[in-house]
């Protein structure tokens, strides 16, 4: 179930302080290593390819609680950094969203649900220790999780 954002009236809070906005937390590829991480949501984007075809993906988005051990020397991203992974909108992607929620959940089978009470799982804010890697494919660097 995707969120939906409430449209403010920015000129009338031209002259209020800010202070009771909360800032959000930037979007990030944090470093290979392992961590303890924990979901925020999940969707399904439906976006276009450069020659025109429209396609769909699902798409979950992770925060990080805990940088656990890095394998370079890079300092740590702020706890509450989010970063993203998608799954293709195909019946193999379908079984990967399901093999990496099953393994995010601790669980040896999930229960039968719809796309959107799994994503509704995902906003509960499941908790894991995952090993994040980098793979090239075709020039673009992709994040890869390993659900330990």
């Amino acid at each position: 179930m995707a969120k939906t954002a409430t449209l403010l009236d920015l000129e009338s809070l031209a002259d209020e302080s800010l202070e009771d906005i909360a800032e959000a937390p930037e979007y990030i590829n944090p470093p290979a290593g392992d961590y303890i991480l924990r979901s925020v949501s999940g969707e399904i984007r439906t976006y276009e390819e450069d020659n025109g075809t429209k396609k769909q993906s699902i798409r979950v988005v992770l925060a990080v609680k805990e940088a656990l051990e890095l394998v370079s020397d890079e300092p740590p991203v702020p706890e509450g950094s989010l970063f993203s992974l998608s799954f293709q909108g195909t019946k193999e992607g379908l079984g990967a969203f399901k093999r990496e929620l099953r393994k995010m959940t601790g669980e040896e089978s999930l229960p039968a649900m719809t796309l959107n009470e799994y994503f509704q799982m995902l906003e509960t804010e499941l908790e894991f220790q995952g090993r994040i890697s980098y793979r090239k494919f075709k020039d673009k660097e992709y994040i890869n999780l390993r659900i330990l």
